[in-house]
């Protein structure tokens, strides 16, 4: 089933329901890694956390973690409410196959971006009741599709044998029958001419028809991939029916729209209407906070209108290899071809800006050249196919802890820690590796690490992924892909949030190798072992 933008609030409060019914922490949010699915799992964990809900949340790399995850769960009833972000729009839930053998109690809440949704999922019965999509709106324009898959899922399919008119015949017969046996069966006779109300069967569908709905659902399921309203704008639009916002979870629903935008999710069109939403929102929940003079409040954290240029991280770079690395100049450019790097130098060479200012630090660009920058590419930039190089955005100042940051640059600097947030990972290839021919495996990987007190270090591969530097013991090279992406993800999810403490904890704990225990929800409380709780202190870092 699905709810529409109106049921938000209801669906919310059955989940807050369920878990004060339940025993124990029943509540599983499954996180898809994007910046986007990241934003609106702190924004649920906020409202839960404010209402005193106790919950799990954990990082979901694909559908083969996701198949883990459901043979996990199945082994636990005592979970009520399993929450869904970014993943298994598409999914067959009510299906054996994932979770209609499932407990009844088991309620699935579904707040994915992605189609199209499985049909199943949002129209179905029985087990599919159990499964909330949560819709923006774009279920209620499939009455079509709907009615179609209803004839196909419940109708009585054509078949190509006579059964159907040998069983006509037969009833035919048992009707005259009894007309003849009358006098002989009186009773028979008279019920058979009273039930006037017996049910009549479903009408079979016509070969003809069949293909019709068959062919309208083939179209909506090939009509390739798309994405709707962001899943934190989902969970925005309930915060707002809670009257819960603020400007907190308002820039996290900013950042996941700009993240649909700049990844190429949502068309221009899309983006400019809930830029448009988005826009009053911050004129209602902002007032600029500035001193006398001018200067920015130190506790000034207000959210304010900006325009932005498509290039990546332009403010902290060079303008050179800011447009170099964009993708959006990448792909209009064709920047990977001698010809395409040789259109960016001539583009910079039409506005004005030679190579040697380009590639200084934008901090000490020539302030000319950067006043004017704006309004030589709308002039120039449309001749090489850069038609969208601005588009307007959002600014939030951090008071003196950090210069202001625009929506695009914390996109990049979180897909940075979902990336890479552990350190690096790079592939050298020994003698017999890739450049020789067919590629078995064997390399060398350096894990290349940032942290102090940690060297890089060298890993030696064969290819059946055995660790042969030397370390005892053996480890799967897919669990240690998991465990490293799994840390860069609470590295990334804890960026966003409010509370650093569990990030300052898990360091201050490597680092000092003090015995701590975690036994509640809540990252910012951590249990550490007496004798070592100076040494833990010594490594806290905040």
């Amino acid at each position: 089933m699905f709810v529409s933008a109106t049921n938000y609030e209801e669906a919310y409060q059955s989940i807050v329901s369920q878990h004060r019914a339940a025993s124990a922490s029943s509540i599983l949010i499954a996180v898809a890694p994007d910046v986007d699915a990241l934003c609106a799992a702190s924004m649920l964990a906020t409202l839960l956390a404010q209402d005193n809900i106790t919950h799990r949340i954990t990082p979901i790399a694909g559908i083969s973690a996701l198949a883990g995850l459901k043979d996990y769960l199945a082994e636990r009833e005592q979970l009520n409410t399993l929450v869904l972000i970014n993943i298994g729009a598409h999914l067959d839930l009510p299906s054996e196959a994932w979770f209609g053998s499932f407990p009844e109690s088991l309620h699935i809440h579904v707040i994915d971006s992605s189609r199209p949704y499985n049909l199943s999922s949002l129209f179905g019965a029985g087990p599919a009741e159990r499964v909330i999509v949560w819709d923006d709106g774009s279920a209620s324009k499939l009455d079509d599709v709907q009615s179609a898959w209803y004839s196909l899922e419940y109708e009585p399919l054509p078949d190509s044998d006579d059964s159907d008119s040998e069983n006509e015949v037969e009833d035919n017969e048992e009707v005259i029958d009894s007309d003849e046996d009358d006098m002989e069966r009186p009773r028979k006779r008279r019920r058979l001419d009273d039930s006037n109300i017996t049910e009549e069967k479903p009408k079979r569908m016509t070969e003809d028809e069949y293909d019709e709905y068959v062919a309208k659902l083939e179209r909506y399921y090939m009509s390739g991939t798309f994405h709707g309203q962001a899943a934190s704008g989902a969970i925005y639009v309930l915060a707002t029916k809670l009257e819960r916002t603020d400007n907190d979870l308002l820039w996290l629903t900013i950042l996941g729209l700009t993240y649909q935008y700049l990844a190429n999710r949502i068309p221009r069109d899309n983006y400019d209407y809930w830029h448009q939403i988005y826009f009053n929102e911050v004129a209602r929940l902002n007032v600029s906070i500035q001193n006398g003079n001018g200067v920015p409040h130190p506790d000034d954290t207000s959210i304010r209108p900006s325009d932005e240029l498509r290039f990546a991280l332009f403010r902290h770079w060079n303008l050179y290899d800011s447009m170099y690395h964009s993708p959006y100049v990448a792909g209009r450019l064709g920047i990977w071809k001698e010809r395409g790097r040789k259109r960016l130098h001539g583009l910079l060479a039409k506005m004005g800006f030679s190579l040697s200012q380009c590639q200084q630090s934008y901090s000490h660009m020539d302030s000319d050249l950067k006043r004017e920058l704006r309004e030589k590419l709308e002039d120039i930039a449309p001749e090489y196919g850069l038609v969208e190089l601005s588009y307007p955005s959002f600014v939030r100042s951090f008071g003196f802890k950090s210069q202001p940051l625009c929506a695009a640059d914390v996109i990049d600097g979180v897909s940075a820690l979902l990336e890479a947030a552990g350190g690096l990972r790079v592939d050298i290839e020994v003698e017999g590796g890739r450049n020789g021919g067919e590629w078995f495996g064997g390399g060398r990987q350096w894990q290349m690490r940032t942290e102090d007190n940690k060297e890089n270090v060298s890993i030696t591969l064969q290819p059946d992924g055995r660790n042969v530097n030397g370390q005892s013991g053996t480890q799967d090279p897919a669990a240690m892909e998991d465990e490293w992406w799994k840390n860069n993800f609470w590295v990334a999810f804890d960026a966003l949030g409010r509370d650093q403490f569990g990030t300052a904890f898990l360091e201050a704990q490597n680092r000092s190798n003090a015995r701590t225990r975690h036994t509640t929800f809540d990252t910012s409380v951590v249990e550490v072992d007496k004798e070592d709780l100076s040494a833990f202190l010594t490594k806290l870092q905040i």
